[in-house]
């Protein structure tokens, strides 16, 4: 954001960082969710497949709004700081950014489209880490801010996609691959995301409280001499 003055630059930082965080804990806890849901009611009840579904369509409706309110959000706070030729430059990197992200998505979900439904689970990893990627490397390439949590949790997902694809081929005689695969995806998806999530919470909190007391430092010096000043009078 060399286009935004510091300070602007700092709190778009901030904002963006919570409000990813808030979308990653969304995300776990709404798979968590629909993930406990399959299992213990979906297959136990009548018409099990149409409400699953129904439950699932309902979780993704809920996901799409809490993210799309969420940087609806971080957008209108930070873009209130920028005068007009801040917000016109901002305006046109936000777009470029949102191509990227969604173009990024498509070339890294694709793949689990060339695989049976069990494997495409542990492709999921593997196309949420590049997901992951592309959201990393577009922030500091377009706004040049770097949020290595993300970087963490996209190698988590790579490094457990590798293992998981490969103990497909060690799995004693017998045993479901699907029920495998599920167990495996779901519970690192799940985890990953959680913790980045609440990860990205408690770094931007820290980072924008501790930036708030460094500009209050000079302010108490100063009243700190005032005071002194007038107590020697």
């Amino acid at each position: 954001m060399e286009y935004a003055r510091d300070h602007v630059k700092r709190y778009w930082g901030f904002v963006y960082k919570r409000n990813i965080g808030v979308s990653m804990l969304a995300f776990a806890l709404i798979l968590a969710i629909g993930t406990a849901f399959t299992n213990l009611i979906g297959n136990s009840i009548n018409n099990g497949a149409l409400i699953e579904l129904i439950f699932w369509d309902i979780l993704i409706v809920i996901a799409t709004l809490v993210l799309a309110i969420s940087f609806a959000g971080a957008h209108i706070s930070s873009t209130m700081l920028m005068n007009e030729k801040e917000h016109t430059a901002h305006s046109k990197h936000v777009g470029a950014w949102l191509a990227v992200l969604v173009v990024g998505a498509i070339v890294f979900v694709v793949p689990m489209l060339f695989f049976e439904s069990s494997m495409a689970l542990i492709v999921f990893m593997f196309s949420f880490g590049g997901v992951l990627w592309v959201l990393y490397f577009s922030v500091y390439a377009i706004f040049k801010h770097t949020y290595h949590e993300v970087a963490i949790a996209a190698v988590t997902l790579w490094i457990a996609f590798l293992v998981s694809f490969m103990g497909v081929n060690s799995l004693a005689p017998g045993t479901p691959i699907e029920a495998y695969a599920l167990f495996i995806s779901t519970v690192v998806v799940i985890t990953v995301a959680g913790i980045t999530g609440m990860a990205m919470l408690f770094n931007s909190s820290r980072e924008f409280t501790g930036e708030f007391l460094e500009k209050m430092q000079p302010n108490r010096r100063a009243r700190t001499v005032l005071r002194r000043r007038r107590a020697r009078r």
